[in-house]
């Protein structure tokens, strides 16, 4: 019976795993990030019938000096359209606790960008990051992580 029970349990849990379509860290000068600095992930897209999940990971060290960070997001579709979204992602709460998973140097922070969404034309795409706050030289981000993962429709 228990090697049953345990046959079933890892046949549903790998049923439930999401696989990554798309995963890419880009480590931040650690000087600083400047407003004119941008980070850029590519990729290519051959299916428009796929429904997917984006994530994106910041990774700041502890001296961060703010409760949160601005991002100016922009995405180049394939025929060249742009679109720029400003983003504000919580890094501490109301207290000023870190959010997320911190150690005794850094912390990391997962924001969920975008859920059940279906790229809308073959080919590829840009997504550019850009500081978006009111310091020039801004202090204390790591890196930025993007993963895009595919969605069980099942779950």
């Amino acid at each position: 019976m228990r090697i049953l029970l345990a046959t079933i349990l890892v046949l549903f849990l790998n049923s439930c795993k999401q696989e990554v379509f798309f995963e890419s860290e880009l480590s931040i000068d650690p000087e600083a990030w400047y407003h004119d600095d941008s980070y850029d992930f590519h990729l290519s897209v051959s299916d428009t019938t796929t429904v997917y999940e984006m994530q994106l990971m910041v990774k700041h060290d502890q001296d961060y000096r703010y409760e949160n960070l601005y991002l100016m997001v922009e995405t180049i579709f394939p025929k060249q359209e742009r679109r720029q979204e400003r983003i504000n992602i919580d890094l501490a709460d109301k207290k000023g606790q870190w959010v997320g998973k911190c150690n005794y140097r850094d912390c990391k922070v997962m924001v969920y960008m975008l859920d059940g969404f279906r790229f809308p034309e073959l080919g590829n795409y840009s997504f550019t990051f850009n500081q978006h706050t009111r310091e020039e030289k801004l202090k204390g981000i790591q890196s930025i992580e993007l993963s895009i993962i595919e969605k069980n429709e099942n779950l």
